[in-house]
């Protein structure tokens, strides 16, 4: 039962006085009327902080709503922005498929898409059409006069002709090629926002989403008598005016009770959350501590006025009642201290000295206030607080000051409230209330209660959009969860996938239909290993009837329970074989290609071999000047076809990554200088200039690989004088840097020439592409040698870059890094003794020319057995050995000659092939042969692959 109303507690206060008065105990009156104002205070500041609690209670808890709403919210939307996506790569083809969540029985009811004008074009199972106009509609209309915008829209509820209730639709607009071409909208069940807020017991409070316009969108409890009501804007025209949340005690927006409420808008959207706790049950605890405390000050002041009477009789009565006051106030759970007008403690009771831990003989009657407040300030007790002498004032001040309460931590961690009452006379009464063990249970109650609602709506919302089936069981084998992916992806009626369905259920439906004819065993009786739980499931896969394959997982949970999801992996599977399909096809292509390019490197180098090298010797026989002139149309044929055969190969080699740099200790400036040597008769004969400038002094021997950067310098070379008419051509070679143990070289090449268009130069590196639109016609080429330098400069760690302009020339420049060489002795020049084995005449007679004209000693075989023979009989310096001949080829005749003692294993061996597949290089060199050279090859490359060969066996 509650007490007396707080009105009656004055008049009685009054009468108790007047009978003190009548009897002359004015300093009982006193008492009593200070009891009565503590009282009276610790009243008013109770409802206050109750009130205080609940707002911050009902703010915690629209934080949390908010944030469910905003997750809910931010589902459905996801769904409509891939519906744009799939509608704006395919218009006409845009079906909603099972990423829709459209359920006629769930909280997705209906999808559909309207055309511009508003009318139905696309329903849940394709194109329809009703003949009904939408376009009056408010969400319909916004979209169809704001087409630039795309922005998500959320109507008020309506009652859904096709779903048969009451529906929220989320629309966004739909384009075709940036035009505004409908409009795609998601019906979502309005009671489905109050569903999950129903479960809480809130008494007579409120959970509800209001949108700017006043219209309910969801309530809790009741939701069926408020959603779609319009409401007084008042309440949320702070939200609607841009403050967050706003907080207070309102009169019910809809019943008008009394309740601490809270406002809180939702995201960026036009919906505000609110949460009301009835004020009623709020202030319920504290108005029955205030019939307590009204009890109490009527018994106080009863047994004042008792001991006031008898002290005019007895002085000892006079001082029992005394200490049965005392008594009564040191039993009271607060801290009370009463100050005299002197700054003396009056009375002060057993729990205030145990509340500020107050030594024997400080807290006791009579001590003047000013020693406990030194006393506390020596011991640290006020900390940052400020200093006692202001604290002291603060408590001696005026009659009629308002009333002071703040809270205080002491050192010990105790929370303290503490309140002050200044009285007429000068004294004052102080409570100590410890609030320590009170914040500490509301703080965790409150964490607990947001960490729990948070987790179950992150979980609802995770578990209902990840894309596989999840299935949930407890310890006893009842359903937990049973997603709507689960059921639709095997095909079970919904009944058997809710909450509380016995797990075998299930199985025993699936057995029936047939479902598992075909499921791999799972141990050794039976399949049904998630009821029996089994120390491990091991991870299966299933066809179902539709042909569909799906992937079954569980995790066996340590308190019992399991969880399982189902997972399609008919794509991956269709994908995994289609890829092995391609890498199979695409393996077999490439050894095609191998074997192809091999056989044309082969059957084309042979006879180019004897033509150019042929050709070669009949030059040097002095012939007459036409026969010569002949010759040499057939060498120039020659060796153009022999570099377009050279440059296809390399450009494959290149591509694969199997072209290998052959690095050997090199003079780079000589390296130049015998390119730019090699082009100066073809500029002279067009009458150009060609001229090399070296800035500064170069270093030392470089690593390189000499062969591919004359390379590079020549086809540089080539272009500027082919695509030069008049002018001149200049070649620089520079230091641009120099580090420790690396050199990085800048060389260009600058014509006169036609120049490049900026369109073409994008894309000039790129393979068979020319300079000049018709190239093809005016020049000869194939339009691969730019692409080559490119891939072997980048090869070498470098970069290529080109600046040009129509009639103005071009410049291409290089960066190429390499790396310092060791000092070692010079290989000789000349007088080797070198054994050739070239099972082709005309190959042997040419190579054995070439040797000689170099000044080396020739000794030449036709065959592998031949050469393991002879170089068993005698020393050479050197062996060039061709790769296919008959009775023995070169590659077992190298391992053998590899596997001979001494001097006569280490020999160098070149190779000579016709052959130029980075598959051929790779065997040469893993036979132990020390370099690759495909056949023809001149005197100068044959001279170089000497050099190469005995410098690294030198730097070795």
């Amino acid at each position: 039962m509650s007490g007396p109303p707080p009105a009656a507690a004055p008049s009685r206060a009054g009468r108790v006085l007047r009978a003190a008065l009548r009897g002359r105990g004015r300093l009982t009156a006193i008492a009593i009327l200070l009891l009565w104002a503590g009282i009276l205070l610790a009243i008013r500041a109770d409802d206050h902080a109750a009130g205080e609690g609940a707002l911050r209670e009902s703010a915690n808890m629209a934080r949390t709503v908010e944030a469910q709403v905003a997750g809910r919210i931010e589902a459905i939307d996801t769904r409509l922005r891939f519906a744009q996506a799939l509608y704006a790569r395919d218009p006409e083809g845009f079906r909603f498929g099972p990423w829709s969540g459209i359920d006629p029985q769930g909280d997705i009811p209906v999808g559909y898409v309207l055309d511009r004008a508003g009318f139905l074009r696309i329903g849940r199972d394709g194109p329809t059409t009703d003949g009904e106009d939408r376009s009056g509609q408010d969400y319909v209309r916004a979209h169809l006069e704001h087409p630039e915008d795309d922005r998500l829209l959320i109507s008020a509820p309506i009652m859904g002709r096709i779903a048969g209730r009451q529906i929220i639709v989320f629309s966004r607009p739909l384009r075709r090629d940036g035009v505004l071409d409908g409009v795609v909208l998601l019906a979502v069940d309005a009671q489905s926002f109050s569903r999950l807020y129903l479960s809480l017991d809130m008494g007579q409070g409120v959970i509800a989403l209001i949108g700017f316009d006043g219209i309910v969108r969801a309530w809790a409890p009741n939701p069926e008598e408020m959603v779609g009501r319009r409401l007084p804007d008042a309440p949320t025209a702070a939200i609607r005016a841009g403050a967050p949340q706003v907080s207070g005690r309102l009169a019910g927006m809809a019943d008008g009770l009394d309740r601490f409420v809270t406002l809180r808008r939702v995201g960026h959207h036009p919906l505000v959350v609110s949460v009301g706790l009835p004020a009623e049950a709020v202030l319920a605890p504290v108005r029955a501590d205030r019939n307590r405390l009204l009890a109490l000050g009527l018994v106080l002041s009863v047994l004042a006025v008792a001991v006031s009477a008898m002290a005019a009789q007895r002085r000892r009565a006079a001082g029992r009642a005394r200490a049965a006051l005392e008594a009564a106030v040191s039993h009271v759970s607060q801290g009370i201290m009463m100050v005299d007008p002197d700054g003396r403690v009056a009375v002060v009771n057993a729990r205030a000295v145990e509340l500020l831990g107050l030594p024997p003989g400080l807290g006791v009657p009579g001590r003047p206030i000013a020693d406990i407040i030194a006393w506390q300030a020596a011991t640290g007790e006020f900390g940052r607080d400020p200093p006692p002498e202001l604290r002291y004032r603060s408590l001696a001040a005026a009659p009629g000051t308002p009333p002071d309460r703040h809270e205080r931590v002491r050192p010990n961690g105790t929370v303290l409230e503490i309140r002050t009452e200044h009285l007429p006379d000068g004294s004052h009464v102080r409570t100590y209330t410890d609030l320590t063990e009170a914040r500490r249970v509301a703080a965790s109650i409150a964490e607990a209660r947001d960490r729990a609602l948070a987790a179950e709506a992150a979980l609802a919302a995770t578990v209902e959009n990840v894309p596989h089936g999840v299935l949930m069981i407890d310890a006893a084998n009842r359903i937990v969860i049973m997603t709507r992916r689960a059921l639709e992806m095997l095909d079970l009626p919904e009944e058997l996938g809710r909450p509380g369905t016995d797990v075998r259920a299930l199985h025993r439906f699936q057995v029936a239909r047939g479902d598992l004819a075909n499921a791999p065993r799972i141990g050794t009786e039976t399949r049904m290993a998630l009821a029996e739980r089994p120390p491990s499931i091991p991870t299966y896969e299933r066809e179902l009837a539709n042909g569909r394959v799906i992937e079954v997982r569980t995790t066996l949970l340590a308190d019992g329970r399991a969880v399982r999801t189902y997972t399609d992996v008919t794509e991956r599977r269709a994908a995994a074989r289609a890829q092995e399909q391609a890498r199979v096809a695409a393996e077999a292509n490439m050894r095609a290609r191998t074997e192809f390019l091999a056989m044309v490197s082969h059957e084309l180098r042979t006879p180019l071999n004897a033509v150019i090298g042929l050709s070669g010797l009949l030059l040097d026989q002095g012939l007459p000047e036409a026969q010569a002139q002949q010759i040499r149309l057939i060498r120039e044929a020659g060796d153009h076809l022999l570099a377009l055969v050279n440059d296809i190969l390399d450009m494959t080699r290149l591509e694969r990554g199997q072209l290998s740099l052959q690095e050997a200790p090199l003079d780079i400036e000589a390296v130049v200088q015998a390119a730019v040597g090699l082009m100066a008769p073809q500029a002279e004969a067009k009458g150009l200039g060609l001229r090399l400038e070296v800035a500064g002094p170069l270093p030392g021997p470089l690593l390189g690989d000499a062969g591919r950067l004359r390379q590079v310098l020549l086809n540089l070379l080539g272009n500027a004088v082919k695509f030069t008419d008049a002018g001149s051509i200049a070649v620089r070679l520079a230091v641009l840097s120099e580090a420790a143990g690396t050199v990085r070289l800048g060389l260009s090449v600058a014509d006169t020439g036609i120049g490049i268009p900026p369109e073409t130069q994008a894309r000039l590196f790129d393979a068979f592409v020319q300079g000049e639109s018709g190239a093809t016609r005016r020049f000869a080429g194939a339009g691969l040698g730019l692409t080559i330098c490119r891939m072997l400069i980048e090869r070498m760690g470098g970069s290529i870059a080109l600046e040009s302009a129509p009639g103005s020339g071009s410049t291409f420049r290089c960066e190429i890094p390499l790396r310092r060489a060791p000092a070692v002795a010079a290989p000789p020049a000349g007088g080797l003794r070198v054994l050739v084995a070239e099972d082709i005449l005309a190959n042997r007679l040419l190579i054995t020319h070439q040797l000689g004209r170099l000044g080396h000693a020739v000794e030449a075989v036709a065959n592998g057995a031949e050469a393991v023979a002879a170089v068993r009989q005698a020393p050479y310096d050197l062996v060039l050995m061709d790769v296919m001949m008959p009775v023995m080829d070169g590659l077992e005749a190298t391992r053998r000659i590899r596997a001979l003692p001494g001097a006569a294993g280490r020999i160098p061996i070149i190779a000579l092939t016709a052959h130029g597949s980075p598959e051929a290089e790779a065997e040469c060199l893993a036979a132990g042969m020390d370099r690759f050279e495909s056949k023809p090859l001149g005197p100068d490359a044959l001279r170089a692959a000497i050099a190469a060969v005995l410098e690294a066996r030198a730097i070795a």
